[in-house]
């Protein structure tokens, strides 16, 4: 048995003490630390259809209108005729179904999830485990590369000229890809690396939630 004036308990104890408040100062931190790096994470990101699509329609639209008139005006194309103004009409019923382009949202990104407009569900950003773009001249191909055995969602393609569309690839590692023309934030058209920068930076957004959850519950 120690005596109360056991020098060596007492060196003991207060190693022990120094131990339990050195790791509690190191845990202190750390959550701190991922506490301070998500606080420069925007909570929410909303990103709407661009305000181009409307006016690439609309160009699409004229055009296929003259070329209808001048089709019926020489006498000798009015089939051809019929054909471009049926592709006019068209093309001004997507302008209307593009009415709110550059206000509705297409994407919203937080430090957990992704929402799409057309997906059933939202993805959970720690499940995915690849990101790829592509860009075009006027599209943007997003895909999504998830973990295996990751729930996959539901696509609900709306039909229209210049609509975004998803596909869901199944396989070992599931991939859910977007083909876009393009993406708004804050009235800005964004390129596609700086889409891949955003969507990188919400999933280590995602990975550090997890880190601060399990310290915090440690």
């Amino acid at each position: 048995m120690n005596h109360p004036d056991d020098p060596l308990a007492s060196l003991a104890q207060s190693l022990t003490e120094e131990f339990n408040q050195h790791s509690g100062d190191q845990l202190q931190a750390a959550i701190q630390e991922r506490e301070e790096w998500l606080s420069t994470v925007p909570a929410v990101t909303e990103l709407a259809y661009p305000r181009k699509v409307r006016r690439t329609l609309l160009l699409l639209s004229l055009f296929a209108f003259v070329m209808a008139g001048g089709s019926v005006w020489d006498g000798k194309n009015a089939f051809m005729g019929g054909i471009f103004a049926i592709v006019a009409l068209v093309l001004l019923g997507g302008v209307w179904l593009h009415r709110r382009a550059g206000e509705e949202i297409l994407m919203r990104l937080t430090h957990t999830r992704l929402w799409f407009r057309n997906l059933d569900t939202e993805i959970d950003l720690v499940d995915i485990s690849d990101i790829h773009i592509k860009e075009g001249r006027i599209k943007i191909w997003i895909t999504l590369t998830l973990r295996e055995g990751a729930p996959l969602p539901v696509c609900k393609n709306a039909a229209g000229p210049l609509m975004p569309h998803v596909k869901i690839k199944r396989s070992r590692e599931p991939q859910v890809c977007l083909t876009l023309f393009g993406l708004q934030l804050n009235g800005t058209v964004l390129t596609g690396d700086q889409v891949l920068e955003m969507l990188d930076t919400y999933c280590n957004a995602a990975r550090v939630e997890v880190e601060l959850q399990a310290l915090k519950a440690s």
